[in-house]
């Protein structure tokens, strides 16, 4: 990876089974990033995953032959701190909310303006980068502090709204 990770250089592999939706937005995000693989389920998803590094996984739920819950999990187990982002019209259930609390960066409800995928990614990205500079202990104490608190404050925010929209 770079020495400073750039959002232009994130790696994304965009999951997706209906074709027309699949091919415009993959043309969107290799506009906006070097790298994009795309795959039309979770199971050729994941066989590409295995054999590749990806910043940012963006996957549909609802798909044939392996849905993007169950993909996902399967890489959580190969790398737990996989960044995923979930794009999907399915309706939300008791198991579907657990799994988007825990799972998952952001959820995106279909159908859904490119722009907001584009924000999602960028804040994936500033994560990323965040993550990169904790390791290199480029920070002091209290920059990590702030930056947890922060962290913490985001995710609390979007745990409301995510409650918002089963709520309603």
């Amino acid at each position: 990876m770079n020495e400073v990770f750039e959002c232009k250089d994130a790696m994304i592999l965009y999951v997706e089974d209906e074709h027309i939706e699949r091919e415009q937005t993959a043309q969107f995000l290799k506009r906006n990033f070097n790298t994009v693989m795309v795959a039309p389920n979770g199971k050729d998803a994941l066989e590409i995953y295995k054999n590749n590094y990806f910043d940012v996984v963006i996957t549909d739920i609802n798909m044939p032959i392996m849905d993007g819950v169950e993909m996902s999990q399967k890489i959580r187990e190969i790398s737990p701190e996989q960044a995923i982002i979930v794009v999907s019209a399915f309706d939300f259930s008791d198991n579907l909310h657990s799994f988007l609390k825990k799972d998952v960066e952001f959820f995106i409800k279909k159908p859904f303006d490119l722009k907001n995928l584009l924000v999602a990614i960028k804040e994936v990205c500033a994560k990323i980068k965040e993550r990169e500079a904790l390791a290199k202990e480029d920070l002091s104490k209290d920059e990590i502090i702030d930056l947890l608190k922060k962290r913490v404050h985001e995710l609390e925010r979007k745990i409301e709204i995510l409650e918002d929209k089963i709520n309603h």
